[in-house]
């Protein structure tokens, strides 16, 4: 068995030396540098000689750290860490190194140091931390995994990190060329035996090669090997190659993550949906995607040759120099504005252009990248939008009738100038809820209300405003709610109409019909009096004949019988009772007539349901054992009024919905009691009497208008009922079919909350 021949250790050192990928400085404790490997040339762009000459304290920038780190390595022997090197281009690079001191050859001790340039790492802190653990490894004389062979034994040794690169807890440390390359992939395992043949066949020198070798777990781990035949036999050929293996797996993987980067960043790039360009610091176009081209009518080449300035519509230059200039001084670093180019057939195309510059490390502008969005849609469609305000605005200003607008909470946002004037108010003092300050005390929680009730409609409200000059103003409000797009009440528009002159000229003709009901109800008063005073008066004239004959018989001394003068009394006390009675029906018609022209002052909160009930309990008992009256009430809200006048107005409802009564068919009346219309209350009261043919309905609110028999009704229930009802700011309409019966419905204002 052939002897394995001892490792010549300073060809070992000196291959090791020549190959490492990192820096190696030799030096002294003084700072001075003995010797520096290619590595650290090709890192700091200096020559070894001119390394040698600058020394320690030419190259490394020092500081507190630095300082610490030479302390620490005169007092443990060794010291790992960051540090800053000058390059020979003037520029500093962060290294990471690892010194210790070691004995010279006569005594004297030296410094071993090993740095890497640390300025483009991108790999995460495990990979960080496996660079650390990878500087010491080189302190102890392993950096990474270092391999020797011995190209006549083909026996390879093996020292470093071997086993942890395969993530093994051992390697053999020497095995045959054959052992060794069992764990190299299969894929990869002829271009490594093929570098090694190369190099041992004297072909090629040095050997620089990735393949995937198998770790501990199964799968697959990229190594990077560097080497070279480092002796050679009397006749030049090799018989001795030495080098190194480090893992790459992460640094591939990192590649391979950058790559997929810049795929996804191309990708996006050359999207259709927007325009991206790079620019340069002057201003010029460096690159931009078919989509700028597209938008602008150039091709690549052509944009290169232009500048911002040039393809900038003149009216927005200023503006975008202006964001520019504070990109320049460093006051923001991106900005956005709506801005118009030319395109190359002179088209004006708006764009949404969002600007952001890169910055080197000393905060100098590298280039810009621009982003530009079509709004050329959106600009018309804002156009449009403007056009219509202005018309608006313009019909607004001169419309002779007032036009708001208000929000969902009905605060005010524009009130035109005939509002205002109605009003007696500016825009300012109307806007938010001014313009519902101005309305009357009296009328303003009512006015709240009917708005409110508009969200499920149009609302139509009358009322007064009072004017700063104590001037009160009525106006008519008339307005429609918006709805957003789910649906939502946006807010309010509508009209503002100035009715005082029309409610006067109302009231006028109030007056006049009131004259003319005057007529109507002198009239009737003459004619519904004139018969209970024409028998009052007869029975009067009756019993005063008698009174006098009897008082002139006494008087004469004759002898009057006891009985005739009890029948000549019966009859006068019977026709004085007779006048009587004609004198009460009288008084009920003034009555009557009393109610219908006063309303009642002593008005408090009631429920619907307990006035209902009150007027059937006030009906005489002989009417109201006779129909079968039922109460449905449906939880309504309450009402503001006077109790003692509903009262009297459901009990006639009630009286003449018992007395409609069909033949053979037995009364049944219905009071129902529920919520209206908008912020009403409605109480309905239907019977399934003989009912009312179409040309008596118009006429039943009249005065004295009837339709029963002569001396059973003097046609002024429902007129009262019309008169209070209406007093109370409600209203009482009627649905009737003949022969299936009547529904009267009466509507009250809610009290409030």
């Amino acid at each position: 068995m052939t002897a394995i021949p001892p490792p010549d250790f300073r060809a070992l050192y000196e291959g090791l030396f020549e190959h490492i990928g990192e820096g190696v400085f030799l030096g002294r404790a003084d700072g001075t540098i003995v010797r520096a490997n290619p590595a650290a040339c090709r890192m700091l762009g200096w020559s070894e000689a001119e390394l040698i000459r600058l020394g320690r304290a030419g190259i490394v920038v020092e500081d507190d750290l630095f300082r610490e780190m030479l302390e620490r390595r005169r007092e443990v022997g060794v010291v790992s860490g960051p540090v800053h090197y000058r390059r020979s281009d003037g520029r500093t690079i962060p290294v990471e190194l690892t010194s210790t001191s070691v004995p010279g050859p006569v005594g004297e001790p030296l410094t071993y140091t090993i740095f890497r340039d640390i300025s483009d790492r991108k790999r995460a802190d495990d990979e960080r931390q496996e660079l650390q653990r990878h500087l010491e490894a080189v302190l102890l004389g392993s950096a990474a995994g270092f391999w020797e062979i011995d190209l006549r034994t083909r026996r390879v040794r093996r020292t470093g990190r071997f086993a942890e690169i395969r993530g093994r807890e051992s390697e053999a440390s020497e095995v045959s060329l054959e052992e060794g390359m069992t764990p190299v992939h299969p894929e990869d395992h002829p271009k490594v035996m093929a570098a090694f043949a190369a190099v041992m066949s004297g072909e090629k020198e040095a050997v620089h090669l990735e393949y995937r070798v198998r770790v501990a777990d199964g799968s697959w781990r990229w190594v990077r090997t560097h080497g070279k035949a480092v002796e050679f036999d009397a006749d030049g050929r090799p018989v001795r190659a030495a080098g190194s293996m480090t893992d790459v797996q992460a640094e591939r993987e990192a590649a391979a993550a950058l790559r997929e980067r810049e795929q996804r960043l191309t990708a996006y790039f050359e999207t259709p949906a927007v325009g991206i360009a790079i620019t340069s610091l002057e201003k010029g176009w460096m690159e931009a995607n078919d989509q700028v081209c597209a938008m602008l009518g150039y091709s690549r080449e052509e944009l290169r040759g232009r500048t911002w300035a040039d393809l900038t519509h003149p009216d927005d230059v200023a503006a975008d120099v202006a964001q520019f200039d504070r990109v320049l001084t460093g006051e923001i670093d991106r900005y956005a504005l709506d801005k118009r180019f030319l395109r190359k057939d002179g088209e004006v195309v708006w764009t949404l252009l969002s600007v952001s510059c890169v910055r080197r490390a000393d905060r100098s502008i590298d280039y810009f990248v621009a982003i530009l969005t079509d709004i050329g849609e959106r600009k018309a469609a804002e156009e449009r939008l403007q056009e219509s305000e202005n018309l608006f605005r313009t019909l607004a200003a001169a419309s002779p009738v007032g036009i708001f607008l208000a929000d969902g909470s009905g605060n005010n946002v524009f009130l035109s100038p005939a509002g205002q004037r109605t009003l007696g108010i500016s825009a300012t003092q109307a806007s938010g809820a001014g313009w519902i300050a101005a309305v009357h005390p009296e009328d303003r929680e009512r006015f709240l209300r009917e708005m409110a009730a508009a969200t499920v409609g149009e609302f139509n409200s009358e009322c007064r405003y009072l004017k700063p000059t104590g001037q009160v103003t009525w106006a008519r409000v008339v307005g429609s709610p918006m709805r957003g797009a789910s649906g939502e009440v946006a807010g309010f528009v509508g009209v503002i109409i100035d009715v005082t002159s029309q409610r006067a000229l109302q009231e006028q003709v109030a007056i006049g019909s009131r004259l003319a009901a005057m007529g109507t109800l002198v009239a009737g008063v003459a004619h519904e009096i004139n018969n209970p005073l024409g028998g009052m008066l007869a029975s009067d004239g009756f019993a005063l004949e008698e009174a006098e004959r009897l008082r002139d018989e006494l008087r004469s001394r004759k002898p009057v019988p006891a009985s005739r003068m009890a029948e000549e009394l019966d009859r006068v006390v019977e026709a004085l009772r007779d006048a009587q009675g004609e004198g009460l029906r009288i008084g009920e018609i003034v009555k009557d007539l009393t109610l219908l022209g006063r309303p009642d002052a002593g008005r408090m909160r009631v429920q619907l349901r307990e006035v209902v009930e009150k007027a059937v309990r006030s009906l005489p008992p002989a009417l109201a054992s006779g129909a079968a009256i039922r109460i449905d009430d449906r939880a309504s809200p309450g009402v503001t009024a006077a109790a003692g006048q509903l009262v009297q107005v459901f009990a006639n409802l009630l009286t003449n919905a018992v007395r409609a009564s069909r033949p053979g068919i037995p009364i049944e009346v219905t009071v129902t009691v529920g919520t209206g219309s908008p912020g009403m209350v409605r109480a309905e009261v239907a019977d399934n009497g003989c009912g009312m043919p179409p040309d008596l309905m118009g006429r039943i609110f009249d005065p004295f208008f009837t339709t029963r028999k002569t001396g059973q009704g003097m046609g002024l229930g429902l007129p009262i009922c019309h008169a209070i009802v209406t007093a109370h700011g409600g209203t009482i309409t009627v649905e009737s079919t003949p022969g299936a019966g009547s529904t009267f419905r009466v509507e009250l204002p809610a009290a409030p909350e």
